[in-house]
């Protein structure tokens, strides 16, 4: 998994690329942990270069979207591929998350 972050304004990006499963979920797992832990609030997960995911990554998913909110944070999604869109939607978890169709709505939305 490549994994590349971009500050835009007070809203951390995170840009992973591949597949986000057992193997890689991890790694991303760390570098998340840390944004918060150092006191990031806002973060927008833009995965749409991951070309699958597993229930590992969505536990992943799940794990941070709670940190952040238990931390006063926010965590949206954007730009998600038609294919791990249809995973949201079959497991409901499409309505757990903050979903954008794009980078720019997502970011407007953390700003509020």
């Amino acid at each position: 998994m490549r994994i590349t972050t971009e500050e835009k304004g007070n809203v951390l990006v995170v840009r992973p690329q591949g597949e986000l499963d057992f193997f890689s979920a991890d790694e991303l797992r760390q570098i998340l942990r840390q944004e918060c832990d150092a006191g990031r609030r806002a973060l927008l997960l833009d995965p749409g270069e991951i070309r699958y995911i597993d229930s590992s990554g969505l536990g992943l998913l799940i794990e941070i979207q709670h940190t952040f909110n238990t931390a006063g944070g926010r965590m949206a999604l954007a730009s998600i591929v038609p294919d791990v869109v249809n995973i949201f939607r079959n497991t409901s978890l499409i309505r757990f998350f903050d979903v954008h169709p794009d980078e720019l709505a997502a970011l407007a939305a953390l700003e509020e």
